[in-house]
């Protein structure tokens, strides 16, 4: 999953941008918000591609039921940041399953700030800072996004 070193690295960084983006619209936002305050950015990938049917169909229903999947190892030695910024899409009014693979894989005990991207720009809050909050971690913000407010 995530590389994970158990030293730390002189320099420490306090922010990374994490995203996941299925139709690019997350990765655009991600980038834009990274540029704005000069903080590092890593896309999360899974490890395969599902195609167009299966994330609505078979996507949705694991974002439900709050699934994870498997994601393709970053290179980035995430215990040097303090903040670690999500960004990802809503499926179904839950988080991808690939959300849910990056916070299970985060070093415990960080802030995290989220940023869940939807049509209707109505996540299910509750649930989703309940997910986060039992893995150990302080919620900094949350953010509903309306994908059609999205500039590029």
């Amino acid at each position: 999953m995530f590389k994970m070193h158990e030293e730390k690295k002189n320099k420490n960084h306090e922010n990374i941008y994490l995203f996941y983006s299925y139709t690019e619209s997350s990765k655009r936002f991600a980038e834009n918000l990274s540029k704005k305050i000069g903080a590092d950015i890593e896309e999360v990938k899974t490890d395969k591609r599902p195609g167009t049917i299966a994330v609505y169909v078979l996507g949705s229903f694991s974002a439900i039921r709050q699934k994870s999947v498997i994601i393709k190892p970053i290179q980035t030695d995430l215990c040097q940041y303090d903040h670690f910024i999500l960004i990802a899409p809503i499926w179904a009014g839950n988080p991808t399953p690939a959300l849910n693979s990056m916070i299970d894989n985060l070093p415990a005990k960080k802030l995290v700030e989220l940023y869940l991207i939807s049509g209707s720009d109505n996540s299910n809050k509750d649930r989703i800072s309940s997910y986060v909050e039992n893995k150990d971690f302080k919620i900094f913000d949350y953010h509903d996004i309306k994908q059609n407010t999205i500039n590029d």
